[in-house]
């Protein structure tokens, strides 16, 4: 059993501010894996909607940097992630972008 983080995030549309970091909570995921975790990204807009392909990059300090597309519920999720801290950054046409630093991936 790996363990598995979730950010959800609300992007806002273009000029309308800063995006809001909603949530950052651990939950469990089967992987492949004893030794590495999984961060799930879920983004959506200021009413709630689910933002599919939105741009979503993860990286850290050791050289990760793996960038995907949210799917039509607005997640994505990284898998085989070594442990450490990651910073996320997300952007979709026509809303502000979004980034959140020090999300710690855990191993199982």
């Amino acid at each position: 059993m790996n363990t598995a983080n979730s950010v959800n995030c609300r992007l806002n549309r273009t000029g309308a501010g800063l995006a809001l970091f909603l949530m950052l909570s651990a939950v469990g995921l089967q992987a492949q894996s004893s030794t590495t975790g999984a961060l799930t990204i879920t983004v959506t807009d200021s009413s709630g909607a689910a933002i599919s392909g939105a741009s979503v990059t993860v990286a850290n300090g050791s050289g990760v940097n793996r960038t995907n597309a949210t799917g039509q519920d607005g997640s994505y999720t990284f898998s085989l992630l070594s442990p450490g801290d990651y910073s996320v950054k997300i952007s979709a046409a026509g809303f502000s972008a979004f980034e959140a630093a020090g999300i710690s991936v855990h191993g199982a």
